[in-house]
């Protein structure tokens, strides 16, 4: 999959429209690099420019007095003034690694790192934003968003130069003492996450935009057939519908023009951008493979063959494989004996904690009041996670080399590669990322619904629980996860929200 410029498109960067100013005059701008590569598009008229609001509500904090001075000293500037949010869910929201609105420098969350070199580059190139506002040369473009490739090629030059502690050259034109609080917003965008682009299947038979929620797919003309042939065989709500409008794609030698793809949901009769879908990612992901009753696909440790899971939960799944893969890694005569006394170890604290399950089981069957089974129930659960976490102990002790491996054989996380009308999850796994402790979900589902032609890189839908997940709304999404590139798969993407812990599992999954 690539990542590819769409230069005439107006963009919303907002993931949440409650964050949506109602005035006009506040409408705020997003100046970004431009990609070399362009997607010429003919899009709907009714494809239109959301604003930022403003948020004087966050809470800002002072930038590391070591690392201001080094900037001031770059810059030949006081950024005294500069106040620093070092966990924004706006920038997040939005795609950027980090921006700058005036005085007040948002970074996303796990991007400010002022001890590294690449984390000063970062702050260096917001800096920069913050003096070129100063200086009153960021214009406003007709979609509010300023694409001027050289005021970004002059941040990122000036942030290497600062991480340095070399002069940037930029802070000697006149400025101001000081920048609109409530003018335009600069942002850094990578390839992977920057919101106005489009990914792009490496065979240029599919793209679809980048940001959320993304109701924008384009794939070559007949594949929305062909995505609901294998959609229809599974029972899925959902059908693709091919659209008149048209988008052209490159890669630089050749080029291939794409039909935009709109959904329609089968189970409630809603279609197109206007298409309602459960706001929640099991049971949406539920409307995709054709059920909320699903099984976990993963690879026979021995025989390769593909296995499907007796469990349909997500942790319950996770449990279920590494134990496979423990038994057999045990039992193979090839297994050093350092490493069958560490499986073993493993093996026989699961062994307790069947017992107590078993218990329970037993606990359930004799209960007679409500109360007393919604208490067995939940304690069940526990013990049932706790029993995943400690077969993956073995696991996470391990170098990420062989961890690695473990998954190829398995076909899990990087190596769970589902077809159309299946799907993946992420189980939640280990502690929570630092940080994240109250942020951390138990898992997320994805169904698929068109792929490449080459297969190599998938479509899915998906929606989340943000809200009321017995309701149904219009924040679904599709995302394009490769397959076969590092950091593209869905499992890498998702793992670098930091949302499910620090050791999550991606599962292949299907209608049961």
């Amino acid at each position: 999959m690539e990542f590819k410029e769409q230069s005439n498109d107006k963009v919303s960067f907002s993931r949440d429209p409650d964050i949506h100013t109602k005035n006009q005059s506040q409408r705020q701008r997003i100046q970004r690099a431009v990609d070399p590569s362009h997607i010429n598009a003919n899009f709907d008229p009714s494809e239109k420019d959301t604003p930022l609001t403003n948020d004087s509500s966050i809470g800002m904090g002072p930038l590391p007095h070591v690392i201001q001075k080094k900037m001031e000293e770059s810059f030949n500037t006081d950024f005294s003034s500069v106040k620093i949010k070092t966990n924004s869910a706006q920038a997040k929201s939005f795609g950027a690694l980090a921006f700058a609105q005036g005085e007040n420098v948002h970074f996303a969350p796990g991007q400010f790192n002022p001890e590294s070199s690449k984390g000063q580059e970062l702050i260096g190139h917001e800096f920069a934003h913050v003096v070129q506002q100063r200086q009153g040369r960021v214009q406003a473009g007709q979609s509010n968003i300023n694409d001027d490739p050289g005021l970004e090629k002059e941040a990122d030059t000036a942030g290497v130069r600062a991480a340095r502690g070399e002069p940037s050259a930029i802070g000697s034109i006149e400025q101001q003492a000081t920048a609109n609080s409530k003018g335009p917003i600069q942002g850094y965008f990578v390839d992977n996450i920057r919101s106005d682009n489009y990914r792009v299947a490496d065979d240029l038979s599919a793209t679809v935009k980048v940001g959320y929620p993304n109701h924008v797919m384009y794939l070559a003309s007949g594949k929305a057939a062909t995505s609901n042939s294998a959609l229809k065989s599974v029972g899925s709500g959902i059908k693709l519908k091919e659209m008149s409008p048209t988008i052209e794609v490159s890669d630089g030698t050749k080029k291939k023009t794409l039909k935009k793809v709109l959904p329609e949901n089968l189970q409630n009769s809603t279609a197109g951008t206007a298409m309602d879908l459960w706001a929640d990612c099991g049971k949406s992901a539920g409307v995709v493979v054709g059920s909320e009753s699903r099984v976990g696909m993963y690879q026979s440790p021995g025989s390769g063959a593909t296995i499907e899971t007796a469990a349909q939960g997500p942790s319950s799944m996770r449990g279920e494989i590494m134990n496979a893969w423990l038994n057999h890694t045990y039992g193979l005569s090839t297994t050093s004996a350092s490493k069958k006394t560490k499986i073993k170890k493993v093996l026989d604290a699961v062994t307790v904690i069947d017992a107590k399950l078993g218990v329970l089981a037993s606990d359930y069957s004799t209960a007679t009041t409500p109360s007393d089974k919604d208490k067995i129930i939940k304690d069940y659960i526990l013990e049932n996670d706790k029993k995943t976490e400690v077969l993956w102990t073995y696991y996470n002790g391990l170098t990420p080399s062989e961890q690695a491996s473990i998954d190829q054989d398995l076909a899990i996380n990087r190596y769970a590669v589902p077809e159309v009308g299946e799907g993946y999850t992420m189980a939640s796994g280990g502690s929570p990322v630092p940080g994240y402790e109250s942020d951390t979900w138990n898992f997320h589902w994805g169904g698929v619904v068109a792929e490449s032609d080459d297969k190599k890189d998938k479509v899915t839908l998906e929606n989340y629980a943000v809200g009321d997940p017995s309701i149904e709304n219009k924040k679904w999404d599709f995302a394009m996860y490769g397959t076969h590139k590092a950091g593209q798969t869905f499992h890498e993407q998702h793992e670098d929200t930091n949302l499910h812990g620090q050791s999550p599992t991606t599962i292949r999954i299907k209608k049961k």
